[in-house]
């Protein structure tokens, strides 16, 4: 089964995260490269966002956004009033990007929406609330915000405790997730600038960084030593062939 064998290639293997995350480690399997993570978050719309959205973000100071991915999203529960009650009690602005959830009843400095293009909203936020799955992560990475972490299962706690080693976020776990810890944490991850400064630290190292660009030219790459080596093969083979 490829889950416990199989899965590696003695050829090339294309790690898809960002190498701020993890350096290569002594058990790694051989020929692995660490190409970045492979950013997509949508089309952006022509008009680009929401006219509603970016009224709103102008009109006042930068907002915290809250956000749970793409599949955290689906048993949020009683998250989102959560989220809106602890930027109530911090007085701050909020943006919940929210998936299919229906928000009613918004204090009126918080906006709810289903989708957002995270490339194009989390730089301008306070602070960036989310589940830690690796593609919502690698997009916090490059906006230069401090985050406050929230995950939940799958490869989420451990993506979340890399992050925090960056000195960039602070962690939640989702389960243990209150309107007091919210506001509690967020304050703190605001009000100490150090968060910030080594957000941006990280930003910036990360701004060349093209993991799906990276990972085809590997793949270019492993192919033609490919056959080069299957090529040489060939050859001494005939040789050897033809001697007998």
């Amino acid at each position: 089964m490829a889950l416990f064998e199989g899965q590696f290639s003695s050829v090339c293997n294309l790690a898809l995260f960002d190498p701020c995350l993890a350096k290569a480690q002594p058990d790694w399997p051989q020929r692995v490269r660490v190409c970045g993570a492979p950013l997509y978050d949508g089309a952006m719309p022509k008009e680009g966002i929401d006219a509603g959205l970016e009224q709103f973000l102008a009109q006042g100071d930068a907002p915290i956004v809250f956000t749970l991915g793409s599949s955290a999203v689906w048993v949020a529960g009683d998250f989102w009033d959560k989220a809106a009650a602890a930027a109530r009690r911090l007085r701050r602005r909020a943006v919940m990007v929210t998936g299919p959830a229906t928000i009613e009843n918004l204090p009126a400095d918080t906006r709810a929406f289903s989708y957002v293009p995270y490339s194009a909203l989390f730089k301008r936020a306070a602070a960036v609330v989310h589940q830690a799955g690796v593609g919502t992560l690698a997009q916090a990475l490059r906006a230069g915000r401090p985050q406050l972490l929230v995950p939940v299962s799958f490869d989420q706690p451990d993506n979340a405790r890399r992050a925090s080693l960056l000195g960039l976020a602070r962690v939640i776990p989702f389960a243990r997730v209150t309107v007091g810890g919210l506001a509690s944490e967020l304050k703190t991850l605001i009000a100490r600038r150090e968060y910030a400064d080594r957000a941006r630290e990280v930003a910036e190292a990360l701004a060349g960084t093209d993991g799906a660009a990276r990972a085809a030219q590997e793949l270019i790459a492993c192919v033609g030593s490919w056959n080069v080596a299957h090529e040489q093969h060939a050859v001494a083979t005939r040789r050897q062939s033809a001697i007998q």
